[in-house]
């Protein structure tokens, strides 16, 4: 269970920067950062700040249960976030 979670986790970003081209040039992207993402999205900064507020606890929490250690200096996590038009 636990080597699952850390793989879903270390392979999450990567399953996230999966982005068609025409799509991204197509829109004004910015760029949000908070103390462990650093997220690229087209959507209101609302959003994407709330959206990095729980991946901050998702990620509080995940180190907490599966009792890992992430190094210093480690880089921040990228994540892309997509305006929703629903």
């Amino acid at each position: 269970m636990r080597k699952t979670i850390t793989r879903l986790f270390l392979h999450l970003p990567v399953l996230l920067l999966i982005v068609p081209a025409c799509y991204a040039a197509e829109r004004d992207w910015f760029k949000y950062e908070n103390a462990y993402f650093e997220a690229y999205s087209d959507a209101r900064e609302k959003k994407v700040r709330e959206l990095l507020d729980d991946l901050e606890n998702f990620r509080a929490a995940v180190l907490q249960v599966g009792n890992f250690k992430v190094p210093d200096g480690a880089p921040k996590t990228e994540v892309m976030i997509f305006l929703s038009k629903r």
